[in-house]
């Protein structure tokens, strides 16, 4: 195996095992050993795409250290995480602080070298990718009702108190 440790190899086989009792999940997880590499496919469609890929990367130094990761959307353009992380503008990062209460999504990351354990399992990235695919929804959501709120200024502003909550 010349990409990845013979213990990163079993404890990915390990992990392997308890993937297919998933079916609940949002997502579906496999491994490809040729590749080195463990895909995390997000199949539950979202308002602006239908499904995402995640590409973990495993190294030699995998489960001491973090793997790469990479995601596309369509499998033929696969993107950095810091793309799938990165907020543009200040109103993203606003809506981000307001929805969280966080300053940046990369920093909480599991993916982040000051937050990776070697107990970090698979399944506990795709459920970090799941709960920042729904706090996306969140901010996607928002965005939509500030447009719809400047358009539409008849409704009284209590009841837009109300629908902000909500959302």
């Amino acid at each position: 195996m010349a990409g990845m440790s013979i213990s990163g190899l079993r404890r990915i086989r390990s992990e392997e095992k308890g993937w297919d009792n998933v079916s609940d999940m949002d997502y579906y997880i496999c491994f490809v050993e040729e590749e080195c590499s463990v895909y995390i496919i997000y199949i539950r469609p979202l308002h602006y795409v239908k499904q995402i890929t995640f590409k973990i990367l495993l190294n030699e130094n995998y489960p001491f250290r973090k793997p790469g990761m990479v995601y596309s959307m369509n499998l033929d353009n696969w993107r950095e995480m810091k793309d799938f992380y990165m907020m543009r503008g200040r109103d993203m990062v606003e809506r981000f602080q307001n929805t969280t209460g966080l300053n940046c999504m990369c920093c909480v990351s599991i993916l982040c070298g000051d937050n990776w354990k070697v107990q970090t399992k698979m399944k506990d990235l795709a459920s970090e990718i799941e709960s920042f695919m729904k706090i996306k929804e969140r901010m996607y959501e928002r965005l939509l009702l500030g447009m719809i709120e400047r358009r539409e200024e008849k409704l009284p502003e209590d009841i837009w108190k109300y629908i902000k909550e909500y959302i």
